[in-house]
């Protein structure tokens, strides 16, 4: 009769994986001023720093690619990535950005597909996003036309799309079309809300996540990211040997 004066058992804490476990981040937004991330040089430096001392190994840099909003050229982001290595090199930075892009599925990428104007990702792989709000209406044409061109279709934060949430066949029917999946790491630390955690969860438990990427835009998701490395699901996903980060340069 007295159990509820026993003491509640404390929720175990992980330490934080060490990134190095990861290798490489595939997804973020360092290049000041061209999209929603890092404003400044000074705030690159801070987030790469903050990358580094995770243990993060080597860094692709996807600005947004989107007409209505970034209409973000390949050569504004080679430039802009450039600008950003000499920067980090006069501040004593070991650290190389390499430049690729994160591309909105809309008529801008259909025509940078049509002439193979794309920053493919270790020249392999095209990280493009959905919309949140609409479902694409039919993806695959443009999805075989990437394949056809040589590179790998690579899904960003497929577990922040709500219409797949309750129909995961449609992420499953994706994967069938070749797609490859890259969750963010934020996810895991419910960053986005519980909905898109359990979604991320359900990807790992289903083994459909090849790749993880911090999405980093700002120095606050640091600490979302450090929370992020002592998910559970997390390290179950780097001791699977399923994860592709590792194997890129």
């Amino acid at each position: 009769m007295f159990g509820f004066f026993k003491k509640k058992e404390k929720p175990i804490v992980l330490p934080p994986l060490d990134a190095k476990l990861i290798g490489a981040d595939i997804h973020s937004h360092l290049i000041p001023g061209i999209d929603d991330g890092a404003t400044s040089l000074e705030d690159s430096l801070a987030l790469v720093k903050g990358l580094q001392n995770f243990g993060f190994t080597s860094f692709y840099t996807t600005p947004h690619v989107m007409l209505d909003f970034y209409n973000n050229s390949s050569e504004k982001i080679k430039c802009g990535t450039e600008d950003l290595n000499h920067y980090l090199k006069q501040q004593n930075i070991s650290a190389e950005i390499k430049p690729s892009a994160e591309y909105y599925f809309d008529e801008n990428f259909i025509k940078r597909v049509e002439t193979n104007d794309l920053l493919p990702i270790a020249n392999e792989f095209i990280l493009f996003e959905f919309s949140y709000i609409n479902e694409p209406e039919n993806p695959f044409p443009l999805i075989h036309k990437i394949k056809d061109l040589g590179y790998k279709p690579l899904l960003a934060h497929p577990e922040r799309y709500p219409f797949y949430y309750g129909r995961e066949e449609g992420l499953k029917k994706l994967r069938e079309h070749g797609v490859y999946f890259q969750i963010n790491l934020n996810s895991l630390a419910g960053h986005y809300g519980p909905a898109v955690h359990q979604m991320a969860d359900w990807l790992i438990d289903e083994n459909l996540v090849d790749f993880v990427g911090t999405d980093i835009h700002k120095k606050s998701h640091l600490d979302v990211i450090e929370r992020a490395l002592r998910s559970e699901k997390l390290l179950r996903l780097v001791e699977s040997g399923r994860l592709m980060n590792q194997g890129l340069k």
